[in-house]
């Protein structure tokens, strides 16, 4: 199976469950975007590529969070360690809205299939994800540009705990 089957695969799961996740948060209805992302690790590991589907559903009259998000990921890199698929499950809030952009941030507990990322033995299966995406709302479409910035690690939980940071684009889908 190849890097592009999964990923459909993966879009088709999380479009599956625009249904019904938002039903177990608010009555009202909820926004869905899917969005795709395409980035680099930095520093250290700037080896392997980062590509994930992600599935954003905003959460109305909720005080506490703008939305939960479902994700599915994968880091491919050059060496036989590099690469990896993880899946998790957060939430997201959003700040500073200037006209169509806006800041975001999200944090997710995050499962790799293997406890090597990166080329790194990284301690645990059981991760961090936290982002930070500037976000620019196109108007005449139903679409969102964004540059993002990804940390994964442990945090500290077990060791070693290396922690991977990635930096790209994502563009996202509203339904």
């Amino acid at each position: 199976m190849n890097n592009v089957d999964r990923l459909s695969g993966a879009a088709r799961l999380l479009a599956g469950l625009a249904w019904f996740i938002p039903c177990l948060y608010s009555s009202a209805p909820a926004a869905a975007e899917l969005m795709l992302y395409q980035g680099r690790t930095l520093f250290a590991n700037q080896d392997t590529r980062v590509s994930s589907v992600l599935l954003h559903y905003a959460i109305q009259g909720n005080e506490w969070l703008d939305g939960v998000l479902l994700s599915y990921g994968q880091f491919d890199g050059v060496y036989r360690r590099s690469d990896n698929q993880w899946y998790s499950v957060g939430a997201y809030w959003q700040f500073w809205q200037q006209g169509q952009g806006y800041f975001e941030f999200e944090f997710a507990p995050t499962y790799l299939r293997h406890r090597f990322m990166a080329g790194h033995f990284v301690g645990s299966n059981w991760h961090f994800t936290s982002a930070l995406s500037y976000n620019y709302r196109l108007e005449s479409i139903p679409l969102t540009l964004a540059l993002r910035y990804q940390h994964t690690s442990n945090g500290g939980v077990s060791h070693p705990n290396p922690g991977i940071d990635a930096l790209g684009i994502s563009a996202r889908y509203r339904f």
